[in-house]
């Protein structure tokens, strides 16, 4: 079995959930969206069709922030396209956001701040 992972910039990797797939024989395939943390405003073209289980990552950003619009569609559209296939999709916080997006959900900010402050990295 293959699963691809969605790392939406390089520090969200797979970690535990990778180390899960692993044990159970599953090779894991990154995909890195943004190379760089500080220059989100980039384009991607997401892999085809193949995989069998698709896993996306957390991010610094949240799907209906402006300055990830030139990618965040084409993620929405091929999370569309891999659920029709049937293909299992796990999406762990923003991944979670960009399935709910995708099919239809609506995401926004929240009153407060999840970490209030205390969150262990910040991409400014």
């Amino acid at each position: 079995m293959r699963a691809l992972i969605i790392e939406h910039d390089p520090l969200s990797t797979p970690e535990r959930v990778g180390d899960h797939l692993e044990r159970r024989g599953v090779a894991l395939e990154p995909f890195v969206v943004v190379e760089d943390p500080h220059d989100p405003g980039v384009t991607a073209s997401f892999p085809g069709e193949g995989h069998d289980i698709v896993v996306l990552m957390g991010s610094p950003w949240s799907v209906y922030e402006a300055r990830i619009q030139a990618w965040v569609g084409a993620e929405l559209d091929f999370i569309r396209s891999q659920a029709a296939a049937g293909v299992p999709i796990l999406g762990i916080c923003f991944g979670a956001q960009a399935i709910s997006a995708a099919l239809g959900g609506t995401v926004g900010p929240t009153p407060r701040p999840e970490c209030k402050g205390r969150c262990a990295r910040t991409i400014p």
